[in-house]
Parts: C-alpha cells; structure tokens; sequence
C-alpha cells in the first residue's frame, strides 16, 4: 500500500531536518483541513512554510530571511525523488549564510 503523499513529505522532512547537513531548526506541522499540511519552520535567522496537498500532489515551498520573502518551489511534484529535492533544498536555504 502506497503511503499518502501528505505523511510522505512530513515523514520526509522530519528525516532531513535531523541530517547534519541541515540548519538546526523548530518545526510545527498541522492538517488545517482534509488533504492540506502545513509545516512551518523556524531557524535563528529564517523561518519557512512547507504547503502540501494531497489530491494534486503540490508542494509549495516559501523562505523569509528578515525582509525578503521568496518562493523556493511551488506545484506538483511527480516523483518522491522530486519532493526529496524540493526538501533538500530548503535544507540547503536554511543553512545558507545570510551574509553570503
């Protein structure tokens, strides 16, 4: 049995923000109606929110760092290969120097 897209990406996520590689940070995940997550993300100098839905598999990804707010991936994603990425590099945002 396939798991449901939604506890695919929070399963996900909660995998990669405990990999090294990933800034330490706080994250709340909630179900705000059927077939919707939302997960938001904080670090010391971020914070993200990871969108999900089920019935067209979507992933909308948004980062705010201070002032600037931007979307890093928004649609669908046709593959688990494809939500890992979109996670990978939210996980890559997130660590980034803001300085850089």
């Amino acid at each position: 049995m396939e798991t449901p897209f939604l506890s695919q990406v929070e399963d996900r996520w909660n995998a990669m923000r405990r990999m090294p590689s990933c800034a330490p940070a706080r994250s709340t995940a909630s179900r705000p109606g059927s077939g919707r997550l939302v997960i938001r993300v904080e670090t010391g100098e971020a914070k993200a929110m990871i969108v999900a839905t089920e019935a067209l598999r979507t992933l909308d990804i948004t980062v705010q760092r201070f002032k600037e707010e931007r979307v890093l991936s928004e649609g669908p994603c046709h593959s688990d290969h494809e939500v890992d990425q979109r996670l990978r590099s939210l996980c890559t945002e997130l660590s980034a120097s803001p300085f850089a």
